[in-house]
């Protein structure tokens, strides 16, 4: 059995879906997702969840070009008893806490994963922070 790379990523901050990729070619897919507005020193749940994949995909978080620390990842597997010889649908949940400071801002969040290419489904946001408060 051949790999395959997973085929779709969803990325959430606080329970709100900031970001979302399909692939739809073997090529890869990304998105840049839209600006973010967060507050400096504020925590945020951050929720990365891959779907596809096989073997189960890498899952990474990185602020720029930093892994991001305390990424907690869970796996599930799913096969479809109806099939013999089904191949397992794989989903991993990637989860942080991160807390946004001056450094982070501007820089890309990005979710990324694959099996043989690391960054074969990416998504991501760009935090910037509301001066006018």
């Amino acid at each position: 059995m051949s790999a395959a790379e997973p085929r779709e990523a969803v990325l959430s901050l606080d329970g709100d879906e900031v970001g979302r990729i399909v692939l739809t070619t073997e090529q890869g897919a990304n998105r840049t997702g839209e600006q973010i507005t967060v507050t400096l020193d504020q925590a945020y749940d951050v929720k990365c969840d891959v779907t596809g994949g096989n073997p189960p995909p890498n899952v990474t978080l990185t602020s720029g070009v930093r892994p991001l620390p305390g990424v907690r990842v869970v796996q599930t597997t799913e096969r479809d008893e109806n099939k013999m010889m089904s191949v397992p649908e794989h989903t991993r949940e990637a989860n942080v806490q991160w807390t946004p400071k001056v450094d982070d801002i501007a820089r890309k969040f990005v979710c990324s994963s694959g099996v043989e290419n690391p960054r074969a489904v990416s998504v991501s946001f760009i935090p910037i922070v509301d001066n006018s408060k």
